[in-house]
């Protein structure tokens, strides 16, 4: 199985990674070009310290509400919600906990750094599902669909939503 980071630099181009990571709220530089004559483009210094420090179970705690906060990223996760829901009422399910649904961005990094470190899941997100998450992230040109990210490979895909998954509310850290 390929690292995270590697399927970022293979499949997509960091300026829409960067300006995904920018929509979900982190900061992060504007990717530097490299100094050939083919101007290749490189990973911004902090999506690099995030890679390197994923698998790090220091950088997770549990919170007293039963949130966990992920302190490298910012992020806190709520339960995994009982049994799979449409999207409508997976959102629904996520405000009612003070939370939303997450981005692809952030399911992604929660999978690797799981794969990377099982103490992680172990401790923190033993009630992780091997299925489908909806995200909170449109599907471009099909309003009807959303996009899910499998907790059990870590691939994405689209689906309607109306179909069932799982959901897991994600918030920013207070």
């Amino acid at each position: 199985m390929k690292k995270l980071e590697t399927i970022i630099k293979d499949s997509i181009d960091i300026n829409r990674i960067t300006k995904a990571i920018h929509a979900a709220g982190y900061q992060v530089p504007p990717a530097r070009r490299a100094k050939s004559a083919r101007a290749t483009l490189v990973p911004a210094d902090p999506l690099s310290a995030i890679m390197s420090k994923i698998g790090d179970v220091t950088q997770f705690e549990q919170l007293p509400d039963g949130w966990v906060r992920w302190n490298l990223i910012n992020r806190d996760f709520g339960k995994s919600q009982e049994g799979r829901m449409p999207w409508a009422k997976g959102k629904e399910a996520c405000a009612t906990q003070g939370g939303s649904l997450g981005t692809r961005f952030e399911h992604l990094l929660l999978v690797e750094a799981m794969r990377i470190n099982p103490e992680i899941k172990n401790k923190f997100f033993s009630d992780t599902k091997e299925s489908w998450y909806w995200t909170n992230d449109p599907v471009a040109g099909l309003s009807s669909c959303a996009w899910c990210v499998a907790f059990n490979r870590g691939t994405v895909s689209y689906y309607s939503k109306v179909i069932d998954s799982c959901v897991r509310p994600v918030r920013a850290s207070r």
